[in-house]
């Protein structure tokens, strides 16, 4: 099993992971953070060009997939609380597992630690499974922020303590 960049040919596979993701939420009382079709072919397909799309990669089926984005994230400017630190970080956006393998989320998010000494991500509040994992492995809640690119809500705030664990 390895992590690598996502390309073009992966994007079906990539696509019913999402689904299945959106699919899970809603059992689990979280109807409202990716609404049908998000996140898009199109969107996945800048994500690739940019190079900041990831899979895992187990003998040829995705297991998971994450954005590690190693740019600044617009939405993050303006929290209420506070970040830990002003440090450039990486940013972790829609991580989603294929549901077959156990620890897919601890598996990413260790591969981004080893990447990024510090790093910031954010969920809906009532992602209870994602929020658990975030704060299970090494963030800390700092506060609320408002996603504007893709609608007005609240989100969560986490970021990774000092130093690559």
């Amino acid at each position: 099993m390895k992590i690598r960049t996502m390309n073009m040919e992966d994007l079906d596979q990539v696509m019913r992971i999402y689904e299945k993701a959106r699919e899970y939420m809603i059992e689990e009382g979280n109807a409202n953070q990716w609404d049908k079709g998000y996140p898009s072919k199109e969107l996945l397909q800048e994500d690739i060009e940019k190079k900041q799309a990831y899979v895992v990669d187990n003998k040829g089926t995705i297991e998971a997939v994450f954005i590690l984005m190693g740019t600044e994230e617009p939405s993050y400017a303006t929290i209420e609380g506070a970040w830990i630190s002003d440090k450039a970080y990486g940013t972790i956006h829609r991580m989603a597992s294929a549901g077959n393998l156990p620890g897919m989320g601890k598996y990413c998010l260790a591969w981004c630690k080893e990447r990024y000494e510090h790093l910031r991500v954010d969920t809906h509040e009532k992602n209870i499974s994602m929020r658990r994992l975030i704060e299970n492995n090494d963030f800390t809640y700092c506060g609320i922020i408002y996603v504007r690119a893709h609608s007005p809500r609240r989100a969560y705030a986490y970021e990774k303590k000092e130093g690559k664990k």
